[in-house]
């Protein structure tokens, strides 16, 4: 499984919302490895407005997490 932590962005500007990898996470294969990462990134997800971050399995197009 391919999965990628990302986040889809609102632009002020453009009406469109776009996605952005932010790193490989390969290295969490199991839930409670997903977990890990999801309590990692959660103090960080208020520093940019407007972001939903979430991680992604990019084969599937599966949303495995969501930060909200």
């Amino acid at each position: 499984m391919n999965i990628f932590v990302g986040c889809v962005t609102y632009l002020h500007n453009q009406p469109n919302r776009y996605f952005n990898i932010e790193m490989s996470v390969d290295n969490y294969p199991t839930k409670d490895d997903r977990q890990d990462l999801v309590d990692f990134l959660q103090p960080h997800t208020a520093e940019i407005i407007d972001d939903v971050v979430y991680i992604v399995d990019i084969e599937s197009q599966l949303k495995v997490w969501e930060i909200k």
